[in-house]
């Protein structure tokens, strides 16, 4: 499969990425500029907003150097219409991937880029603009986060949004019931959101509900099977532990215990097996409890803190402090029970075969920088997965890393923070255990010469062990939805379409209500390729 490249935009200038390398155009920047000169008036009243928020006006804007134009980023405006793009941002001229990125400038109290050609103006107004906004997070303190560890965050946390009120009860009379969708009312459905998913209690009762309402029965009849079987298997599972403990934990005791066993046949390199020990041991005993959107840090067995909401500049510095490339934990980052991962779905646009194949994207990743010494990246292939819940890369990617930023005497630099292990169920049913780092995440768009983002994310990646066996697939997880819009269109074409720029202002096919219609497309009948004769 050929490497997709980035849809190009006819409205507002941003980075784009297909999921697939099918009947990709390239598009003139021209209409680009037209359309931004015959923008309407709330375009115009719009743009004038988020200067205001942003920073200086169009006309300041034009006069400003390259190097105060890298500095600002699409990051520092509201996604939208008003998004701008700078070329070369980020890389300068000749620079190929996986060679060290170069420093940014520094910023002023505005954001502002200033570097020895750009010096600050002497008596230059400082409420001359509004500030802009920084991506980087506030410095840590250490001293306050040592004494802030013992504060526990237990029901301190926001409470959810409170749940909808029921919807309209419909009641059909049993002599004349209704098995049809087209025959029921208006608005009808057989959604409960009114109710937790995870309360099988009250989704049974519910269920009986609506069989008595006698309208499609035979749907809340399979639906109450399903119920049941999950309320007996619960149960059994609730009856082999310490009465008093929540569903959460079982499930969490049971992940953990699978852990334990594979770390025991795997070797445990990593040495997570006293951790894994003892969080057993303190879910058990009711010291411990799992608290939706709390974690707390583990070296060699031993619990860092209480519950506490995750940070990332927190767990780095707890990981220098704790030697966190061994023996660290970080619990609760992935919920209690198994995650879902590698969801896959049918495509015919392959024109030699027939074949189950699924779209890529291209990312890059990177180790964490050292003090005074920027790593290098690697851009890689990965299958947009929905269904991933975790990116997941091969284990032999991360040696590639490793071997990438050795240094001028030949050391390998530090291994990643570990995070723990994860269990990750797939589309087969079929559940497994895999260590998980800390990386850093952004997206390169060779269009542009732009990054994404000024920033590298972290991010949770789980590692694939190739290394006594092919590659696996890698699957990008949920970074690219949490840090961009996406869209598709109606027809043949199987794309997804990512984008800084809101969907409105996207580049995406419009399909007409004859192609929204038609039937899907049959797989092609094709002989056999040479490729697949051995």
């Amino acid at each position: 499969m050929g490497r997709p490249r980035r849809a190009a935009a006819q409205k507002p200038a941003g980075h784009y990425a297909l999921t697939s390398a099918t009947r990709v155009q390239k598009v003139s920047a021209t209409p680009v500029r037209k359309q931004r000169k015959k923008k309407s008036q709330s375009e115009e009243d719009a743009m004038s907003l988020d200067t205001a928020v942003a920073g200086p006006s169009r006309k300041s804007r034009k006069k400003k150097d390259h190097s105060e134009e890298d500095a600002m980023s699409l990051d520092t405006v509201p996604a939208g219409p008003s998004g701008r793009q700078h070329k070369g941002k980020g890389r300068s001229e000749g620079d190929t991937m996986g060679t060290d990125m170069p420093p940014q400038p520094k910023k002023d109290r505005k954001g502002k880029g200033r570097s020895e050609d750009n010096p600050a103006p002497v008596g230059a107004d400082t409420q001359a603009s509004a500030p802009v906004y920084d991506p980087s997070p506030e410095p840590l303190d250490p001293a306050a986060l040592a004494l802030d560890l013992k504060n526990s965050y237990e029901g301190k946390l926001p409470l959810p949004a409170p749940r909808p009120e029921r919807q309209t009860r419909w009641r059909q009379p049993a002599t004349n019931p209704i098995e049809r969708f087209e025959d029921t009312p208006k608005g009808w459905n057989h959604d409960e959101p009114d109710l937790d998913p995870n309360d099988l209690e009250s989704q049974i009762t519910r269920c009986h509900e609506r069989i008595s309402d006698n309208i499609m029965i035979h749907q809340f009849q399979f639906k109450l099977q399903e119920l049941l079987r999950k309320q007996t298997y619960r149960n059994e599972m609730m009856a082999l532990e310490p009465p008093g403990l929540s569903w959460p934990v079982v499930q969490r005791l049971k992940s953990l215990r699978g852990m334990l066993e594979w770390l025991g046949s795997k070797g445990d390199e990593y040495e997570s097996a006293a951790n894994v020990a003892g969080l057993i041991e303190a879910y058990q005993s009711g010291k411990l409890k799992c608290n939706a959107g709390l974690v707390t840090y583990w070296s060699h067995g031993v619990q860092l803190c209480e519950p506490r909401p995750f940070r990332w500049d927190e767990c780095d510095l707890l990981s220098a402090e704790h030697d966190g490339q061994k023996g660290f934990w970080v619990e609760g980052l992935h919920g209690p029970g198994v995650n879902q991962q590698r969801l896959q779905w049918l495509t015919h646009e392959d024109l030699t075969v027939a074949a189950r194949f699924t779209g890529n994207m291209n990312m890059c990743l990177k180790l964490h920088d050292l003090p005074g010494r920027l790593s290098r990246c690697t851009e890689l292939s990965f299958i947009d997965d929905t269904g991933a819940s975790i990116m997941q890369i091969n284990r032999s990617d991360l040696m590639q890393l490793l071997s990438m930023n050795v240094d001028n005497q030949g050391n390998l630099p530090p291994n990643p923070t570990i995070l723990g292990v994860s269990n990750l169920s797939f589309a087969n049913g079929h559940a497994s255990f895999f260590t998980c780092v800390r990386l850093e995440v952004n997206m390169w768009d060779p269009v542009t010469n732009t990054w994404l983002s000024p920033i590298w994310h972290p991010v949770p990646v789980v590692l694939y062990d190739d290394i006594f066996g092919p590659p696996e697939l890698r699957l990008n997880g949920p970074w690219p939805r949490h840090r961009m819009y996406t869209a598709s269109a109606p027809g043949q074409d199987c794309q997804t379409y990512f984008s800084d720029q809101h969907p409105t202002n996207m580049n995406v096919p419009t399909a007409s209500v004859l192609d929204m219609n038609k039937s899907y497309p049959n797989p092609p009948l094709l002989s056999t390729p040479d490729w697949w004769v051995l």
